[in-house]
C-alpha cells in the first residue's frame, strides 16, 4: 500500500524503553515508508471518548500532516441518546430508534441504516452487577 495507519494506546511509545515504537519505525522504514507518530486526543477528532491514542502514519511518497482538532466535542450523550434503553431486556439484533436524530453526529451514524443493529447487552451475574455498582457516577 502507498500508506498505512496504526492506532494504539499511548503506552506503546514508552513500552520497553521505546523499543516497540522504534521497531515499528525501523521495520516500516526498511519497507520504504516514511514513518511518523503523534499522540492525539480522540475527542478532538469527533470520537465520543476522552482518550489519548498514538497514531503512526507511514507513507511511501508524499508527506503527511496530522489534521487540526475539530473544535467540537461529541459527548457520549450526543452519541447514544437516540438508542433504545435495555433496562429490563437484553435487546435484539434489530431495533427501532427511539427518536429522530437529535444532532449531526446521530445523522451521520444513521446515514446508511434506519434501524439499530446488534444492540444486545450481556447478561451479567450478580457478582458482576455488584462490582459495577461500586463504580462512582
Amino acid at each position: 500500500p502507498t500508506a498505512f495507519v496504526i492506532e494504539n494506546v499511548i503506552g506503546i511509545v514508552s513500552l520497553f524503553k521505546g523499543q516497540i515504537k522504534d521497531t515499528i519505525i525501523e521495520e516500516f522504514s526498511k519497507m520504504g515508508y516514511k514513518v511518523q507518530f503523534k499522540v492525539l486526543l480522540a475527542s478532538d477528532y469527533g470520537v465520543p471518548q476522552n482518550r489519548k491514542r498514538v497514531i503512526f502514519v507511514g507513507t511511501r511518497n508524499d508527506g503527511f500532516e496530522y489534521p487540526e482538532a475539530l473544535g467540537t466535542i461529541i459527548t457520549t450523550e450526543m452519541a447514544i441518546s437516540d438508542l433504545p434503553t435495555l433496562e429490563n431486556e437484553l435487546g435484539e439484533i434489530e431495533m427501532s430508534y427511539v427518536s429522530e436524530p437529535q444532532n449531526d453526529y446521530q445523522k451521520l451514524m444513521r446515514k446508511r441504516s434506519n434501524v439499530v443493529l446488534n444492540h444486545v447487552a450481556a447478561k451479567h451475574s450478580e457478582k458482576v452487577i455488584s462490582t459495577i455498582a461500586l463504580v462512582p457516577d
